[in-house]
Parts: C-alpha cells; sequence; structure tokens
C-alpha cells in the first residue's frame, strides 16, 4: 500500500466536504484511509467512513473508541478476538481486542471492504499498540501542530525556491 492516513472528523455541517478536501489536498489518494468516524453504524447506515470510501471510490477503514448505534457483547481479553456490532437484525460493525487485556475497539468496515479483511488489517497495524500505527501517528502529529512545536508544510516539491529558503 502506498499511504495509509487518518482524517479526523471535523464536526460541522460542512464536515464530510472539508475532510474530502483534506484528502484531495494530499496530492495522491490513499490506497486506504482509516477514518476515526462510523460506517454502518449511523442512523442513516452512511457514516463518514463509508461516505468518503464511497465519494473517493476507494476502501476505507472506521475506528472508533465506542459504537455509536451498535449494541454486543464485549470480545474476549485475547489479542484478535471480536464481538459482532448489530442495529436490529443487521451486522454494522465489531469490536476488535487489539490487545490482550486491553479494551476493545469498534471497527467499522466502510466502502468496498469486507470485515474479515478489516480484521485482517487492523491486527496489522496494531501489533505493538491498541490503535493502528496510523492513527497513532496523525494524533501525534495533530498534538505537534496544535502545539507549535512543527508547522504544516503547504508547499509542493516543485514549489521549492532556494533563493527564499524554503526548500
Amino acid at each position: 500500500m502506498n499511504l495509509i492516513i487518518e482524517v479526523r472528523s471535523i464536526f460541522s455541517l460542512d464536515g464530510t466536504f472539508l475532510d474530502l478536501e483534506a484528502l484531495l489536498g494530499l496530492g495522491s489518494l490513499p490506497d486506504l484511509p482509516f477514518i476515526n468516524a462510523t460506517a454502518r453504524d449511523h442512523p442513516y447506515r452512511a457514516g463518514l467512513a463509508l461516505h468518503l470510501g464511497f465519494k473517493l471510490d476507494i476502501p476505507s477503514i472506521g475506528i472508533t473508541r465506542k459504537p455509536l448505534l451498535a449494541e454486543g457483547a464485549l470480545p474476549g481479553n485475547k489479542r484478535g478476538e471480536t464481538s459482532e456490532l448489530r442495529i436490529g437484525n443487521q451486522a454494522v460493525g465489531f469490536w476488535l481486542r487489539t490487545q490482550d487485556n486491553k479494551a476493545p475497539l469498534v471497527v467499522h468496515p466502510g466502502y468496498r471492504i469486507d470485515f474479515e479483511k478489516a480484521k485482517e488489517i487492523v491486527l496489522f497495524y496494531t501489533e505493538k499498540y491498541r490503535t493502528p500505527q496510523p492513527l497513532r501517528l496523525a494524533r501525534q502529529l495533530s498534538r505537534l501542530l496544535r502545539a507549535g512545536m512543527i508547522r504544516p508544510s503547504v508547499l509542493k516539491d516543485n514549489d521549492c525556491d532556494e533563493k527564499r529558503g524554503n526548500c
């Protein structure tokens, strides 16, 4: 895969539009975004993780700490154990224990990805920590940006100007 990122939900009426704009601003689309949002665990069965994947025509996975509407028992305490989350009789996501004896995460298979593949990918990125590595890195970068310790680069590679010292 070329790139896996987190898209932080922006809680506003235009949230999806802003997230889509952020993804398109990367220059190339990720193969698979991890999105801090739900997919089918949503009043209209179309949360941000599903919506962005559909709009961009790429597979997507939502990761949250708790379900939005769905219900289901917690999984066992061993890494890799799952428990289905349902709204009525429809499975919309699942609890996934990513580390032994740690709190599970909710995995929301988004667009063009099934439950088993979503589980496999999330487990791959959680070998060391509970939260998938792409989400951890995005959160760390967000904290550094908010603290003013780093600044976002808005220049593209071909915009380098050595005279101005912005390379």
